[in-house]
């Protein structure tokens, strides 16, 4: 059903494919967009992924690093800015 309303993320995949920023066909990009943000976590997965980022990269549970460290600060930073859309001024 996301899929099927996406119709403002629809109107920005075909800019960025008409600018060229687009390295797949528009409609190919949103589907895999929309299935990306409709991945099913648990609370537990959730913890995970936050201590994974809080140890660096470094899965506290598998001792198995993930992630570069050197991208954990960068990573950290989008998500504050843009992992609220709407909210991030706010939450920020």
């Amino acid at each position: 059903s996301e899929y099927e309303t996406a119709w403002g993320n629809r109107g920005i995949a075909n800019i960025l494919y008409n600018y060229g920023r687009l390295y797949c066909d528009a409609e190919e990009a949103l589907r895999v967009y929309t299935k990306q943000c409709s991945i099913g976590v648990s609370a537990k997965d959730l913890a995970v992924m936050g201590a994974t980022l809080a140890n660096g990269g470094v899965n506290p549970i598998t001792g198995n690093t993930v992630m570069p460290p050197a991208h954990v600060p960068e990573l950290l930073a989008l998500m504050a800015t843009a992992g609220f859309y709407d909210e991030s001024g706010a939450w920020m």
